[in-house]
């Protein structure tokens, strides 16, 4: 019964319009993303309205159990983000704050020369609901700002 839940719940998660989380019992388990940099923002989100969160920790980690910190940043007051000076592989991708609840997602870096075509930020909007599977937070590709 309860493979046959997890299947279930893995299959509404890939619907297209789904949630970006996989959400069993309390779990927070974001989708994988694909990406051509690890570059991004961070957003705080509060009363329906998102700010950009600084101060906040975002760091790159091989996949697996407890792999090594490959690289780290604070991101300023625009929640922004850049750690590309990572090989292409599989990573994990994790956020945390001092009174905000972070999130990790595993994210799958591909050569850098097809960033040309897909220019895409990753973006983490925290909400900080301790009720909620991944703090009620979420992780997405969105189009990238060029200005």
């Amino acid at each position: 019964m309860f493979i046959k839940l997890i299947r279930l719940l893995i299959l509404i998660a890939a619907l297209p319009g789904g949630s970006s989380n996989l959400e069993a019992q309390g779990i927070c388990i974001p989708k994988p993303l694909t990406v051509y940099a690890v570059k991004g923002r961070i957003l705080f989100e509060a009363a329906g309205k998102a700010e950009p969160l600084g101060d906040a920790t975002v760091e790159i980690s091989a996949y697996g159990y407890q792999k090594p910190v490959l690289a780290k940043m604070t991101t300023p007051a625009d929640g922004r983000f850049d750690l590309s000076m990572v090989a292409p592989g599989r990573y994990y991708l994790s956020t945390e704050h001092p009174a905000i609840i972070g999130m990790r997602v595993e994210i799958w870096l591909q050569p850098s020369k097809k960033a040309i075509q897909t220019v895409q930020d990753i973006e983490f909007v925290l909400r900080n609901d301790p009720g909620r599977s991944c703090g009620g937070g979420t992780v997405s590709l969105v189009p990238r700002s060029l200005g």
